[in-house]
């Protein structure tokens, strides 16, 4: 197996308690913060037209090391509609997105990242789950990088968003909300491309790379949030 293991280009900025409202995403706020990120409850999704909510079902903190010095990069949310039908380990969550329904992953950053530092960070974790590899995938991955490589920066207090669902005739919908709150949209995809992005996050991590490692798992852990009053 192939695993590549690419640095992210920080700049430190103080952190914020920041409460992060993508466009695609209505978020219902919590009384809890994760690294200064007010966490959210649930979210009503703009995308499909049905106005679906989805629940938080998991959120953690990714770190990066960098010169000795373990930096916090973003807080990750992650919704889903089904969020009963998510399987809590790492044999089984990657497959279990299937049965989730409507789905969403937002980043939320805690410092400054240049928008190709964030692509090559997504271009590992595809490589490490050898999505790369597959021909049957290889314009889908060229298609999304692109696509968040013509994105924004991400500066502190940005989010980021991923969305994924499937229409009622089967067709898989990917939207990517940059954190300008600019979306774009991938339809034509090969089936089961849209899980293999969120792999990034529940699938292979990158050889030495402890921080997704434990962003993982703390995605894995079941949150416990008060709705903010």
């Amino acid at each position: 197996m192939r695993n590549t293991t690419i640095g992210l280009s920080l700049l430190f900025t103080t952190f914020l308690a920041l409460s992060a409202d993508a466009s695609i995403l209505n978020l219902k706020m919590a009384k809890e913060f994760d690294s200064n990120v007010q966490l959210a409850v649930n979210a009503t999704e703009t995308v499909t037209g049905a106005n679906k909510t989805l629940t938080m079902a998991g959120e953690g903190l990714r770190k990066k090391k960098k010169d000795f010095i373990n930096w916090n990069v973003y807080v990750a949310q992650f919704f889903a509609e089904k969020p009963e039908a998510f399987v809590r380990n790492t044999d089984g969550a990657l497959a279990s997105l299937n049965n989730v329904g409507v789905r969403a992953l937002q980043l939320t950053f805690l410092r400054n990242v240049a928008i190709t530092d964030i692509t090559e960070s997504f271009l590992s974790g595809l490589n490490a789950n050898l999505i790369t590899d597959q021909a049957t995938y290889q314009n889908d991955v060229n298609n999304f990088i692109n696509m968040v490589n013509s994105g924004s920066d991400a500066m502190t207090g940005s989010a980021m968003t991923l969305f994924a669902y499937t229409m009622a005739d089967g067709t898989e919908v990917f939207v990517y909300e940059d954190c300008n709150g600019k979306s774009q949209t991938l339809k034509s995809l090969s089936a089961g491309f849209a899980n293999k992005v969120f792999a990034i996050w529940f699938g292979n991590i990158p050889a030495g790379d402890q921080g997704l490692f434990n962003l993982e798992n703390w995605l894995m852990n079941v949150p416990s949030v008060t709705p903010a009053e």
